[in-house]
């Protein structure tokens, strides 16, 4: 179709999966990954490319803040698109130096931009000022990939045209996760030794993060039980700095014994993690998407999503796969919770299959066709240089290492 670059801040597997895809459709697919580093090495794909060529431009998250602070990163940024030439250049988000360095290499080039976006009016308290400038810099991209609806609406608020953004930015392997399920399921026994699981359980995966709302969690958990025959134990997968204080709710709670914590587990064993619980419970404060919904849905489960969860938008259909409930509400949760503790094999099954089935609309695929859409629209778009004031936006931002949601 075209040549696009894509720019990452590090390649995991959720990319991997999804530029794989985009190779498929493209004619050249070129990623700049720029810190080759994430919060949890466990997440970050080892994998060769496929269908694309990965270009690692700083070695780890010190180098590359170091370069995005003294302006030497948008200088390797703009020297490597020289080299690459793209028709089409796609943008994480208006949060990072090196998306400023591209859109002013995009403009100055005349070549056209895809802003990819999972950002929502709702994530955070929002500023007038800093939503000004974002928008300034939102309309300076020619179209739009956004992970569901709530996120182009977002989008749109911004300044984009409704009908130049794409949706399906957020995808996972479905694949890796359906089949590593069901061979987990078809081995359950050995599988459940290998991995050290409880018999029975549900499953959270999270960061310990305030924001996972893991107290909450503990606190709808330890209701939900009361007065059930052996219900199933509750395992939280992840770590983090809040380990403490969650271990310490747990014992407050004398739940000892059926909340677990066993850290983290690697991607190539996540599946089995998903397939052997009875259910699946994300509860976040605020969440952009949340990619391990999509884990769950894949690998056929039930859940519970809190509706501050921007996937469960798209992949949740209360009374068909799973609950909603306000993040603020325990007591909410904690219903909700009991309901899944209290699913016959039939019903669960029939919600996993359902999960299963909204899922398969949301995969690499997806990503790959609405990214090729997306740079369709890109390059019809009329496409204009920075105006002053907006080169002066783009200069002042591209300064900055910003981390938080945007």
């Amino acid at each position: 179709m075209t040549n696009i670059t894509i720019l990452s801040r590090q390649v995991t597997a959720y990319h991997h999966a999804r530029f794989r895809a985009a190779g498929q459709l493209f004619d050249s697919v070129d990623i700049l990954s720029l810190a080759n580093q994430g919060k949890f090495a466990e997440i970050l794909s080892q994998r060769s490319e496929e269908g694309y060529r990965l270009h690692r431009v700083f070695p780890d998250l010190d180098a590359y803040r170091r370069a995005a602070l003294d302006g030497s990163a948008a200088a390797a940024i703009q020297t490597l698109l020289d080299k690459l030439d793209p028709e089409v250049v796609a943008i994480a988000g208006w949060a990072s130096a090196e998306s400023y360095a591209a859109l002013t290499w995009a403009k100055s080039k005349r070549r056209s931009v895809v802003l990819m976006s999972d950002s929502q009016a709702h994530d955070v308290s929002r500023n007038a000022l800093r939503d000004w400038i974002k928008g300034r810099v939102v309309r300076c991209c020619d179209a739009g990939l956004a992970a569901g609806r709530s996120h182009r609406d977002y989008l749109v608020q911004l300044g984009l045209p409704r009908n130049q953004v794409r949706l399906g930015y957020d995808a996972v392997d479905n694949a890796h996760f359906s089949s590593g399920a069901e061979a987990a399921r078809a081995d359950a026994k050995a599988t459940r030794g290998r991995l050290g699981l409880p018999e029975s359980y549900i499953l959270a995966s999270a960061r310990f993060i305030e924001k996972k709302n893991l107290l909450c969690l503990v606190e709808a958990y330890c209701r939900a039980r009361e007065g059930l025959l052996e219900p199933p134990d509750l395992l939280i997968a992840g770590d983090g700095d809040g380990r403490a204080m969650l271990e310490h709710s747990v014992e407050r709670l004398g739940l000892t014994d059926f909340v677990h914590l066993p850290g983290f587990y690697g991607y190539d064993d996540m599946p089995a993690l998903y397939a052997l619980s009875s259910g699946f419970v994300h509860v976040p404060q605020s969440e952009q998407w949340g990619l391990v919904v999509n884990e769950a849905a894949s690998s056929g489960l039930p859940m519970v999503l809190s509706a501050e969860c921007g996937a469960a938008t798209e992949l949740l259909q209360e009374g068909q796969n799973g609950w909603l409930c306000p993040a603020t509400d325990c007591d909410a949760i904690a219903m909700a919770v009991r309901e899944m503790l209290c699913l016959s094999p039939d019903r669960s099954a029939e919600m996993g299959q359902a999960s299963r089935e909204i899922v398969a609309d949301w995969g690499p695929e997806r990503f790959a066709n609405e990214l090729a859409e997306a740079a369709r629209i890109a390059i019809l778009a009329q496409r204009k240089p920075l105006s002053l004031i907006d080169r002066k936006i783009v200069r002042y931002m591209s300064q900055k290492v910003i981390e938080a949601v945007a």
